[in-house]
């Protein structure tokens, strides 16, 4: 009977402390105070979004992480931000299937997080490659002229400058185009030529701030004309 009841209290130890852990893990994605800050697995492979809720408190916000939540190894400056709103930013190019930790810096403000999600897994498909950038708007179509393709962005003042990658597989890209023309905080237009007809090209936006990444859009594609 001893032995029995010795058996049923590590029973209920090992029960408790699993659903301590399991609790654990589920807070960890989030949401978490201040600002809702969350995060999930993005739509593409190896992609994170988080998501938090501008209350003013902050004047900008700041994003840490790395797979170990005590010892972050990067970090995104000045994310784009709609103040009184809901916010998003995809990180992109992580290691499929591995989890990450995030930490958002408000700055002026509060920290939130850590909060925890599985970059996307490689073998996870997506039902469309011409995911848009909600804060830019980017799209990409065939040109009017032969060999081309016209793409398309909104300014919306986060950025200071533009760059675009590009190549015939998503993720891996072989040309680029640096400091791309464009008119602050209005819809933007550029054109890339000298590539090769019916064949299909995608393409990431690159905004720049203060000799950071502000944000890597999703990948576009379109056949060139």
């Amino acid at each position: 009977m001893k032995i029995f009841a010795k058996l049923f209290c590590v029973c209920l130890i090992i029960a408790f402390s699993t659903s301590l852990l399991s609790a654990k893990v589920f807070a960890l994605s989030g949401p978490e105070q201040p600002y809702s800050f969350s995060a999930v697995s993005g739509t593409t492979p190896g992609s994170v979004t988080i998501r938090w809720y501008d209350d003013k408190t902050a004047t900008q916000y700041n994003l840490l992480y790395g797979t170990d939540p005590s010892h972050y190894n990067f970090g995104a400056v000045n994310l784009p931000d709609a103040a009184n709103t809901s916010n998003s930013f995809t990180v992109n190019y992580l290691t499929p299937g591995v989890t990450y930790y995030f930490s958002l810096i408000g700055v002026g403000g509060s920290v939130s997080g850590p909060v925890a999600a599985e970059a996307t897994p490689a073998n996870q498909t997506t039902q469309t490659i011409t995911n848009h950038l909600p804060e830019y708007g980017f799209t990409a179509l065939p040109g009017t002229a032969p060999d081309t393709i016209q793409l398309g962005w909104t300014d919306n003042g986060s950025a200071q400058k533009y760059d675009i990658v590009y190549g015939t597989t998503p993720g891996s890209y072989i040309y680029g185009v640096q400091n791309v023309p464009f008119n602050p905080n209005m819809y933007n237009s550029f054109s890339i030529g000298a590539l090769a007809s019916g064949t299909r090209y995608y393409f990431e936006l690159v905004a720049e701030r203060n000799g950071s990444v502000v944000l890597w859009s999703n990948p576009v594609s379109a056949l060139a004309k």
